[in-house]
């Protein structure tokens, strides 16, 4: 809080500064709303924080201040100190990662702004729990309408960081995820015997593939010869899939790809 400034609302990034994170976004947020009483403070190391310096320089951003990271003792406490807590994920890690210092911002009970692509885990938890706002990294300016409403409504921000420590305690914490996990490892309850109609389909259904398998298996024979001698390795591909009821199949396919 002593590096935002008395009377400024406190915007806290803090966390590693590398490729899965997008932190730009938020400077260009900051350049719009560089003459409304905002405090931007950004905590952390990593391979991009000297670019990002570079371009807070540039722009002329007074009202971004850099620090190092936190002692460990004092995370707690520079997180609660943050009227409006960021979490970020570049666009080309949408899928592939959940940042955890998601987590620790619902724990100090913090709204968060995520910065984040839509429709991944990220976007999911946080509009699960109410406790903040999602906006893509391309759009600055929804950013920067972000940041003002949440100024605005420092009720509404109080509510959502209560909502974060509750969704927190009430779906994360270790009592409702193992009891989550255990539900999961429970055996499935005996099948129910098909009904007839259902059992003539499949054998119809069966005789079928099978006839087609026949009469296509000279070009499946082609296919694995051209296969064969485009590169070395297996001709079919072999892969565990998710079906239909969450069951897992082995899925069997030409293989498309070069053996390493």
């Amino acid at each position: 809080r002593a590096a935002g400034g008395a009377g400024r609302f406190l915007v806290l990034y803090a966390g590693g500064m590398n490729h899965n994170a997008a932190v730009a976004p938020l400077l260009a947020a900051a350049e719009l709303v560089r003459d409304e009483p905002f405090q931007f403070v950004i905590v952390g190391e990593g391979l991009q924080k000297s670019a990002l310096e570079e371009q807070a320089r540039n722009r002329g951003l007074a009202s971004v201040v850099f620090l190092p990271f936190q002692p460990l003792e004092r995370y707690g406490e520079t997180l609660a100190a943050a009227d409006l807590t960021v979490v970020t994920l570049a666009a080309e890690a949408t899928f592939a990662s959940v940042p955890s210092k998601v987590y620790k911002q619902m724990a100090a009970a913090r709204p968060i702004l995520a910065i984040t692509a839509g429709a991944n885990e990220l976007e999911r938890l946080v509009r699960a729990a109410g406790c903040g706002f999602c906006v893509s990294p391309s759009r600055p300016d929804e950013i920067a309408a972000a940041l003002r409403y949440a100024a605005a409504h420092p009720e509404e921000l109080e509510a959502m960081g209560r909502r974060a420590r509750q969704y927190l305690e009430g779906h994360c914490a270790r009592g409702p995820a193992v009891e989550r996990i255990e539900q999961a490892l429970q055996p499935e309850p005996p099948l129910e015997p098909l009904p007839p109609l259902y059992r003539l389909k499949m054998a119809l259904e069966w005789i079928l593939a099978l006839a087609a398998l026949v009469v296509l298996s000279p070009v499946l024979a082609a296919l694995a010869w051209w296969v064969k001698l485009d590169s070395p390795g297996p001709v079919l591909f072999r892969q565990l899939r998710l079906g239909r009821g969450g069951r897992v199949f082995l899925l069997y396919k030409f293989r498309t790809l070069r053996w390493a």
